[in-house]
């Protein structure tokens, strides 16, 4: 059903991913993976409260940035079931940026 939303476009790729994490429609890594390759830049280019001003040019950044911060917040929700060291310690280092993050 998650899917057919996003196909019609009634959610966006950030709001699904979250709510197959949020109600854990799958395996726990799993879904922190679908979580990390949902979100739409990378640790080293996301816009930061420091780096890029609230501004109509910088919209999609802000934009990119705020899925990021949603996207690493459900993952970390998930991180005492997740197995995977490498995952783990990816989405540890994006909630070190959340307080950072638009």
């Amino acid at each position: 059903m998650l899917g057919a939303c996003e196909a019609a476009g009634v959610l966006d790729r950030t709001d699904t991913v979250c709510e197959i994490a949020r109600y854990g429609l799958l395996e726990p890594d799993t879904a922190v993976r679908a979580c990390l390759h949902a979100i739409p830049v990378s640790r080293a280019d996301v816009a930061t409260r420091e780096s890029t001003p609230y501004a109509r040019e910088t919209l999609v950044a802000v934009n990119a940035s705020r899925a990021a911060k949603r996207l690493s917040l459900a993952a970390g929700e998930l991180l005492p079931r997740v197995g995977d060291p490498a995952l783990r310690a990816e989405v540890d280092a994006w909630l070190e940026l959340r307080t950072r993050l638009m």
